[in-house]
């Protein structure tokens, strides 16, 4: 456990108990909703829990960061391009 990520790790325990975690608890206490990459960061902290529920073997969680790592670059990753870029 002393290798895991930290969040991930609290995202772990609240989710046991509650059933889901909270992103708002993160980005307060990261600092990371001020920051100019928050929606990279944000995928980044789902993708984290994603890994550990993997590790510790909580389907339940691993499901939910999933869905919210695709919710969190669906909402604020996103990729401009036109066709001049392309060619």
């Amino acid at each position: 456990m002393h290798d895991d990520d930290v969040w991930a790790l609290d995202a772990l325990l609240v989710f046991l108990y509650t059933g889901n975690y909270f992103k708002n608890r993160w980005c307060a206490e990261t600092g990371a909703a001020d920051s100019d990459i928050y929606g990279l960061l944000l995928v980044k902290h789902h993708i984290e829990v994603v890994l550990l529920a993997d590790k510790y073997d909580v389907p339940g969680l691993k499901e939910y960061a999933i869905l919210s790592a695709k919710q969190a670059a669906d909402e604020h990753l996103t990729v401009e391009w036109s066709r001049q870029s392309l060619g």
